[in-house]
């Protein structure tokens, strides 16, 4: 499992850049974003726990795996621009089992 706090999301400059630009709340972006593409009742929950949280979300393994390849996708094809998508993978935070 895996805990990211999209309140206070660290927005970095790209892979591989750690220097750090801003700290942005993208609850609503990502929770709109993952409404419109993901399907079903889970793909509502997600987008629904992400949009109302109050602070970290918990993401079970499956969710994170699905958030990565949703979110890693070419713009092109729905994804989001390389800076939010490494910013999510350094926001991420074990928890332990």
């Amino acid at each position: 499992m895996k805990r990211i706090d999209f309140s206070k999301f660290k927005l970095y400059y790209d892979l591989g850049d750690d220097r750090l630009v801003r700290i942005v709340d993208w609850r609503k972006e990502l929770g709109n974003y993952l409404l419109a593409r993901l399907g079903g009742v889970e793909g509502v929950d997600l987008a629904l726990r992400v949009y109302k949280s109050d602070g970290p979300v918990e993401l079970s393994d499956d969710e994170y795996e699905g958030l990565k390849t949703i979110l890693g996708r070419p713009v092109e094809q729905g994804g989001v621009i390389a800076a939010y998508y490494y910013s999510f993978l350094k926001n991420a935070e074990e928890l332990s089992a």
